[in-house]
């Protein structure tokens, strides 16, 4: 995400809470892509949460060299494939803190 934009949400969402009297605003989220999200919440809150969700696949093959093929077939299923047997997967890394003076949460080239 860009700095400003998490500034920005902090900032529309101390707006929004002043804006409405006896109304209680809970969190506010902004969705920049499908994959990255950026939040704020009023349990949280001065802090910020920067959200992105990664998808991967990867195979895995089970097989016991002791066995057949049609040893390993009827025990392991498709799991036993010759070429593995794959899955895809979804991951979300959440960061929560508070933006430093630039706007930013996390500098990661300066991480070690």
């Amino acid at each position: 995400s860009r700095p400003h934009d998490l500034t920005l949400i902090r900032s529309l969402f101390e707006e929004l809470r002043r804006a409405w009297e006896g109304a209680h605003l809970h969190s506010l989220e902004l969705s920049l892509s499908p994959f990255l999200c950026i939040a704020c919440l009023d349990s949280e809150h001065p802090m910020i949460r920067l959200s992105q969700k990664f998808e991967f696949a990867a195979a895995h093959r089970l097989h016991n060299a002791d066995l057949s093929d049609e040893e390993n077939r009827r025990i392991f299923g498709k799991c036993a494939y010759e070429h593995g047997h794959g899955h895809n997967y979804e991951v979300q890394v959440t960061l929560r803190g508070s933006p430093d003076a630039r706007g930013t949460l996390i500098d990661v080239p300066a991480c070690p």
